[in-house]
């Protein structure tokens, strides 16, 4: 019969700063546990701390997971140098300054040591802080599945051993109805604007249905003014992505050529996306068009590809939609406004 694999606690008197009361200094020690790998018959050491509690309850453990096969070595790394290892192998600019933003709240929040030392408690804390700040439930379950995402990485890289996010019970968002304007409002936005390349990045948008930094990144070498299409590099989606150009924005754009050629492209001196959105929203709402974001005007492009009996194949692909089930939410909901449209219809002629 096989010997069970037994760990040692190694005991190590360290130099003492510390003195009683008698001024004489008093004795500390710090562990360490060795033990012979069953598989490779090499010895193996790992720091235990300076409780002797911990020492033992670690001794059991191992001991436990050496007999039954399962153990494994973590790598411990400090929280800082996991999320800054982590980000870098993040694909996309956005995505990583977003993941950055979320582990570094988790960090200040939580004070975790390493990604070894998260535990359930400390997600339920974080969860805790974001209900406080009165976030939606749609921000919460992102920022969770960052959290999630990331701790995910570390089991692959054998710095967690189980991933307590495995745990968690999530909390399903309302669906959200997207923003649709009217074409009074969609009048009231596009004269709401001070300057010619204002108007024209707001007008691409809402015809074009592209995402705020897709226009924003657009660059000179990327408009086709012959074929009279323009191909956007830097999709969400991680593909590219060529879209048709409306007549009165290949007349639009050959004018801002002139302004914009040595920025590179027709929207770049706009500044960043952030300040985009804010002056976007600004400009707006002294329009008289409330709750009205970039977004809205992708939203509205949508929701006129679906009352217009657009394919939804097209319209996936128009709009960069990573799956058809995205690009059903819009054709959803214009299929109950026209319901809605139909039953009013009715009621009026009826009561007429």
């Amino acid at each position: 019969m096989q010997d069970e694999p037994r760990v040692w606690v190694a005991k190590r008197k360290r130099k003492s700063v510390k003195k009683d009361k008698n001024g004489n200094p008093v004795a500390r020690y710090s562990y360490r546990l060795r033990w012979v790998c069953p598989r490779t018959g090499v010895w193996q050491s790992m720091t235990a701390g300076t409780d002797i509690k911990r020492a033992e309850y670690e001794q059991r453990r191992i001991e436990r997971e050496l007999a039954e096969g399962t153990f494994q070595r973590v790598q411990r790394v400090q929280w800082a140098d996991f999320v800054r290892d982590h980000i870098e192998k993040i694909v996309g600019e956005a995505n990583r300054r977003i993941a950055k933003q979320v582990l570094d709240e988790f960090g200040d929040v939580c004070k975790p040591v390493g990604p070894h030392a998260v535990l359930f408690q400390m997600v339920e804390k974080f969860d805790k802080w974001l209900h406080d700040k009165k976030l939606s439930q749609q921000t919460i379950n992102k920022k969770h599945r960052y959290i999630r995402h990331g701790l995910n990485m570390a089991k692959k890289r054998s710095m967690i051993k189980h991933n307590p996010m495995d745990d968690w019970v999530w909390v399903r968002a309302d669906e959200k109805i997207p923003r649709y304007l009217s074409d009074d409002e969609k009048a009231k936005v596009i004269g709401a604007f001070p300057t010619f390349q204002w108007r024209m990045y707001a007008d691409m948008l809402m015809l074009s249905g592209c995402r705020r930094n897709e226009l924003l990144t657009l660059s000179w070498a990327d408009v086709d003014f012959g074929r009279g299409v323009f191909t956007v590099r830097r999709t969400k989606g991680k593909r590219d992505k060529r879209l048709p150009l409306a007549d009165s924005h290949v007349d639009g754009l050959r004018i801002l050529q002139a302004e914009t050629l040595r920025d590179g492209g027709p929207f770049v001196g706009l500044g960043h996306s952030d300040a985009v959105s804010r002056r976007f929203k600004k400009y707006v709402q002294q329009a008289g068009v409330e709750n009205c974001t970039i977004k809205s005007l992708r939203s509205s492009f949508a929701t006129d590809l679906a009352r217009a009996n657009v394919n939804q194949m097209v319209a996936q692909r128009l709009l960069g939609h990573a799956s058809p089930s995205t690009t059903v939410k819009y054709y959803q909901h214009a299929d109950d406004d026209m319901k809605r449209d139909a039953i009013r219809r009715l009621q009026s002629k009826s009561a007429g």
